[in-house]
């Protein structure tokens, strides 16, 4: 706004050169002063007492100056109205296409999530919501679990209510005993999705460093590329 502002400006006085006469320029007064140096004042009373007699003063600023004078200054200054505005505008052209470009690389960056990489283990950071309450969790991204599976000492966080008995299937085949519980929501970077179904689990054997599998009730439907060497998951936008 500040550069088209700026344009406005400029064409206001390309107008006022070209089309307003020239007398209301206003009378221009010249005088030396004790150095010798040539002084030109808009006003006779900035004229000091000393130097009046001495002064002259010009009804314009064309005074003196032949008709060809006159017009080859006037096309001078009206040329460099036009650079000026030309100038102007490729400067908010570039400007504009700068910020276009940040907003684009901005909301590229916001489809990226970092996650920690393990050998094969894509560990991905998400936001559990429930009743009001909101935790962080690291979740192991698992596309053979059917659904997500917290770990009971990450689900006592959240103080989940009525749950009911499942069985679930683990990597190995083996049959884990569940309870099904239903998320206000799991978010992960720029990706949310409502009520998601979670079974939780007693976890045992050595420790891990996860909390739980992120599994496909929340992958499914959406478009996401792996980065391993950037350790980033990103993901699609919906067309």
């Amino acid at each position: 706004m500040y550069k088209i502002r700026i344009i406005q400006i400029v064409l206001i006085f390309a107008f006022v050169t070209l089309v307003i006469p020239q007398q209301l320029y206003g009378k221009i007064f010249k005088y030396s002063d004790k150095n010798g140096r040539t002084c030109f004042v808009d006003d006779e009373s900035k004229i000091p007492p000393e130097y009046f007699e001495d002064s002259t003063v010009y009804q314009d600023r064309f005074e003196n100056l032949s008709e060809e004078e006159r017009l080859k200054i006037l096309e001078r200054e009206a040329r460099l109205a036009r650079e000026k505005e030309e100038f102007l505008e490729r400067e908010e052209e570039a400007l504009k296409k700068a910020e276009e470009l940040a907003a684009r690389e901005k909301y590229l960056k916001s489809l990226e999530t970092e996650v920690a990489i393990i050998g094969n283990q894509v560990l991905v950071p998400v936001v559990l919501g429930y009743g009001g309450r909101e935790i962080k969790a690291r979740l192991l991204l698992d596309t053979g679990a059917s659904i997500t599976a917290l770990h009971s000492e990450l689900a006592e966080k959240l103080s989940f209510g009525n749950s009911r008995k499942i069985v679930l299937q683990g990597a190995g085949g083996n049959l884990l005993n569940a309870a099904l519980v239903k998320l206000n929501y799991i978010k992960v970077g720029p990706v949310k999705k409502l009520d998601v179904y979670a079974g939780i689990i007693d976890r045992n054997g050595p420790s891990v460093n996860h909390s739980g599998l992120l599994g496909m009730n929340f992958l499914r439907g959406l478009d996401y590329t792996i980065d391993f060497k950037q350790k980033t998951i990103k993901w699609k936008p919906k067309q």
